[in-house]
């Protein structure tokens, strides 16, 4: 060969006959490829080779980039979805036709402290509850209602539990109407609004109602009258003689 066509460091000059493939090596980050110009760049002519080259290598990092984020997109709904709780058999028991519909407690007795337990109770049952319209009731104070065996809070408050919670509201009612002056110094028979008998006894100074005590007799805006106890009313609260 020529010595016009050596070049000065003994080796014959790259061209498209004896050029080799341009190495390349990982890129520092992962994000493309990038060429180890230090060793392989020493002719400044082959620098535009070398240019073209990144330039390409960077569209294709920026299309798989790309494709990343479309991926991304399409799948975070499906991912955002999995991530959203599903309802409980409870809700979806709710949701049946064939639970009653919860309303809402009038303003007059949800405001009572001290019963916010029975309260909750009776916002689960229906409008047209009798309990709603009941002039006097006789409700379990939060402290008794804490009293009331393991799980049966559980079971009144299930749109399932409503033959238990009506029984429960039934004992808790009456529809005769009763005040305090009513019963001073007297000891009176009545049923509550399941047919059971109830003996009120307040001979003694105490408002015994059945076998729980009247810690507060309290009369709302629109007449009735409320007998917060401190037990539910048993079954078994009848008259004796």
């Amino acid at each position: 060969m020529p010595d016009a066509e050596i070049s000065r460091a003994g080796r014959p000059p790259q061209n498209a006959a004896n050029r080799r493939p341009y190495p390349l090596r990982p890129g520092r980050f992962g994000a493309g490829w990038v060429f180890r110009s230090n060793e392989y760049c020493s002719n400044t002519r082959d620098a535009p080779g070398y240019i073209a080259i990144a330039l390409t290598q960077f569209h294709m990092a920026s299309r798989i980039g790309c494709l990343t984020l479309a991926l991304g997109v399409l799948l975070a709904p499906a991912v955002w979805e999995h991530a959203q709780p599903r309802p409980s058999h409870a809700d979806a028991a709710a949701a049946t036709p064939s639970a009653p519909a919860a309303a809402s407690v009038d303003p007059e007795l949800a405001s009572v402290q001290g019963i916010q337990a029975w309260v909750r109770v009776l916002s689960m049952s229906g409008a047209d509850d009798p309990v709603r319209r009941a002039p006097t009731l006789f409700v379990p104070s939060d402290g008794a209602m804490r009293l009331l065996p393991d799980g049966m809070i559980d079971e009144l408050l299930r749109p399932s539990g409503g033959a238990l919670r009506r029984a429960f509201l039934a004992r808790s009612a009456t529809d005769i109407r009763l005040s305090a002056q009513d019963i001073a110094g007297k000891r009176i028979q009545l049923s509550t609004l399941d047919g059971r008998p109830l003996v009120i006894d307040a001979t003694e100074g105490e408002v015994i109602v059945g076998d729980a005590e009247a810690i507060e007799i309290r009369e709302l805006p629109d007449g009735r009258t409320l007998f917060i106890l401190d037990d539910r009313i048993s079954e078994g609260s009848a008259a004796t003689d």
